[in-house]
C-alpha cells in the first residue's frame, strides 16, 4: 500500500475504517436533522478529493469556500457544524488525535428576530389560503395550524428547536419547555399539522438544535392585524 497516493477511495477502503456517521447519525434525534446530517457527510466526502482521515485545517477551509460559492450562510453554517461533529465523534473514539474542523468559523449569520402566531380566530382561513409551493407559504402554514391546534405562546414556539419536533407511533409530537429544570409537555399534533411541519423542514439544511422556525416576515404583513381579544387560549 506504500505506493498508492493518499487519495481516492482504494485507499481510504484498505486502510482505514469508515468515519463514524454511523454512530453520529444515532444521536440526532429529528429525522429532518439526519437527512441533513446525511446530505452534508455525502457533500463533504464528493468535494474534499483525498482520504477524509488525513484531511488537515486547512482543506476544511477550502472546503468551508466552496459551500459559500454555492449555497447561503446558515446553510454552510450548519454543514460545517455536520463535518465539526463528525471529526468530534472520532476523536471522542479515539480514533483521531485531533479535530481538524475545531478551529473553523462558522460564518456570520443574522439574528434570529422570532416568528409570531397569527390569532386563533384567522389561523384556520390563513392555512387554507396560504401557498404551499413557496418557503414561506410552507412556514407560515405550519405555524397557523399551530396556532389553530394547540395554545402555545409566541415565546413558547419561539424556543421549539427542531429536535423538540419528533413522530412517536405515527403521530407528530412537540416537547414544550415551559420551566427550567422541568421535563418539556408532550404536545401531540394533528395530523394536517404534523404534515405541514414535515413540509416545511424538508426543505431546511437543519440540526438537531436549529430552531424549529426560522427568521420570518411578522404574519400581519400577510393578514390583518390581531384584534384585541383573539380568542387564543
Amino acid at each position: 500500500m506504500s505506493d498508492l497516493v493518499k487519495l481516492g477511495l482504494y485507499e481510504l477502503v484498505w486502510n482505514h475504517p469508515p468515519l463514524p456517521d454511523g454512530e453520529l447519525l444515532a444521536k440526532v434525534a429529528s429525522p429532518h436533522a439526519r437527512r441533513t446530517y446525511q446530505q452534508a457527510i455525502k457533500r463533504f466526502y464528493g468535494c474534499i478529493e483525498r482520504d477524509p482521515w488525513l484531511v488537515t485545517p486547512p482543506a476544511i477551509e477550502d472546503y468551508k469556500a466552496t459551500l459559500l460559492y454555492a449555497y447561503a450562510p446558515a446553510v454552510v453554517a450548519v454543514h460545517l457544524q455536520v463535518i465539526r461533529a463528525l471529526y468530534d465523534e472520532a476523536v471522542q473514539r479515539g480514533l483521531l488525535p485531533s479535530n481538524p474542523a475545531a478551529k473553523t468559523s462558522l460564518p456570520a449569520l443574522s439574528p434570529e428576530r422570532g416568528v409570531r402566531l397569527p390569532p386563533r380566530a384567522l389561523a384556520a382561513e390563513r392555512a387554507a389560503h396560504l401557498p404551499r409551493h413557496t418557503h414561506a407559504g410552507r412556514r407560515e402554514r405550519a405555524l397557523s395550524l399551530i396556532a389553530l391546534h394547540t395554545a402555545l405562546s409566541d415565546e413558547e414556539v419561539n424556543a421549539l428547536r427542531v429536535g423538540d419536533f419528533l413522530a412517536e407511533e405515527g403521530q407528530g409530537v412537540l416537547y414544550v419547555r415551559r420551566a427550567e429544570g422541568r421535563p418539556p409537555v408532550r404536545v401531540v399534533l394533528p395530523d394536517e399539522a404534523k404534515a405541514a411541519l414535515d413540509a416545511y423542514l424538508q426543505e431546511r439544511a437543519v440540526t438537531d438544535e436549529s430552531p424549529l422556525f426560522s427568521s420570518s416576515p411578522s404574519w400581519s404583513q400577510t393578514a390583518p392585524p390581531a384584534p384585541a381579544t383573539d380568542g387564543r387560549a
